[in-house]
């Protein structure tokens, strides 16, 4: 059976990361020529770039889907800490996004059944799934009293080799913001919003299909942050699947506030 890679992370999760050299080309240095932010935008006197960058995963821990399938519960994806508050599960649902149609299951109990795994199994590279559970939970400070919640989880599957740039993570962080630096670092951090373009490394190594999902609250880097990722300097390596057959991969660049 194939092995595939899935990343776990709770709700409040910023994007994950991957990387960039830093050495800016003709082309991209005229970018910075089109903005010009107005003087309600400006921070005055400020030497800190209120601007976050990071590309990689939409959501966060990696695990191989085999290690999901061989999960008996909601609860092991939790930390020890957040287990001893555990007390039972109910109404555990496993769903895939992003689909046309949504895929989904619900079951009684926090354990996963092979309804669950079934829908692990018809997840692709990429597809992003979200775990929703009913629990009831011990307050760990307060001896005797239990209170009723709602555990959830989002997860992206990833291939077991990703998607890797030719100058690693800092590398991308550092030369894009170099790139941006002259139109952001002076921008009222209370007008940044959480901008996010979804892009594919294709199979040949190629940037493909970028796509703005948010902005980072000016139009104007929106379309800066497009051109960059589209004309970047280096080159990367696509993902692979276990054995070893390039296979396209989506990733997330996040740049602006930071967000889920």
């Amino acid at each position: 059976m194939k092995t595939t890679a899935v990343i776990i992370g709770l709700v409040l999760i910023a994007a994950g990361s991957a990387a960039l050299v830093e050495k800016p080309s003709a082309e991209n240095a005229g970018c910075n020529a089109e903005i010009e932010p107005t003087k309600k935008s400006l921070k005055a006197n400020s030497e800190v770039n209120p601007f976050f960058f990071d590309v990689g995963n939409r959501f966060g821990k990696a695990l191989t889907k085999k290690e999901m399938l061989e999960m008996n519960s909601i609860q092991d994806f939790c930390n020890l800490q957040m287990r001893k508050e555990f007390v039972s599960f109910s109404l555990l649902t496993t769903k895939i996004l992003n689909r046309e149609h949504s895929i989904a299951v619900t079951t009684e109990t926090g354990d996963f059944t092979d309804e669950h795994r079934s829908i692990i199994r018809r997840a692709e590279i990429s597809d992003d799934l979200l775990f929703t559970a009913a629990c009831k939970r011990r307050n760990l400070h307060r001896e005797g009293y239990f209170f009723n919640d709602t555990i959830v989880y989002y997860a992206t599957v990833v291939p077991p080799t990703p998607a890797q740039y030719s100058a690693g993570i800092h590398g991308l962080k550092t030369w894009i913001e170099k790139q941006m630096r002259n139109n952001t670092y002076m921008l009222d951090p209370q007008r940044i919003e959480q901008g996010r373009i979804r892009f594919i490394i294709d199979k040949a190594g190629t940037v493909a299909d970028a796509q703005l999902e948010s902005t980072c609250g000016f139009p104007e880097l929106d379309k800066q942050a497009l051109e960059l990722l589209k004309s970047l300097p280096g080159s990367w390596s696509p993902a692979k699947d276990d054995l070893g057959n390039p296979v396209n991969q989506s990733l997330v660049f996040s740049f602006g506030s930071v967000g889920c």
